[in-house]
């Protein structure tokens, strides 16, 4: 009996100090680097890039995008000058830009602001459209329209988080 158990021990304790091994070698191992810009810019100008036009359902070839905060400035088959020095160009060659995606049926519940929220707009969902179903004001994970309206008061004041469409 105090065989197998000694057995067990060593066995657990080796997965341990497997696993102990495992995550100093994750954590030592180096990540590639990523381009910070070195002061934030005011507009955005993407060149060469393939946008898909979702309107028309084809593909506009080598177009050059200028963007400011979340308004689309110029889409132009010619080369746009930088307006200033406070804009970013980007080299789009092989990547395709599109507009705002949609989810037109999720069901939302009262931790979705610190759950959920960031995770569409990182996927390119920038609405969703909520689908409360049989709503029942004493369920406590229920989406309310309060609650609702209050998280797009938010997400216009800064919250990473899509647009909320009631049913």
């Amino acid at each position: 009996m105090t065989r197998r158990l000694t057995r067990l021990l060593r066995y657990l304790v080796s997965g341990f100090g497997l696993l102990v091994l495992l995550a100093i070698g994750l954590a030592l191992y180096p990540l590639s680097d990523f381009e910070v810009p070195a002061r934030p810019y005011a507009r955005l100008l993407i060149e060469h890039v393939d946008v898909v036009d979702a309107e028309h359902d084809t593909i506009l070839p080598n177009r050059y995008v200028l963007v400011a905060g979340d308004t689309i400035l110029a889409v132009s088959d010619r080369p746009l000058a930088p307006p200033d020095s406070t804009t970013r160009t980007l080299d789009g060659r092989g990547r395709y830009l599109l507009p705002a995606l949609w989810d037109m049926h999720v069901h939302l519940n009262r931790h979705y602001a610190y759950t959920a929220a960031a995770e569409y707009v990182v996927n390119g969902v920038l609405h969703v459209r909520d689908m409360r179903g049989a709503y029942n004001p004493r369920d406590p994970f229920a989406t309310t329209p309060e609650r609702i309206n209050g998280w797009n008061r938010q997400a216009a004041e800064g919250l990473l988080a899509p647009r909320i469409h009631n049913v």
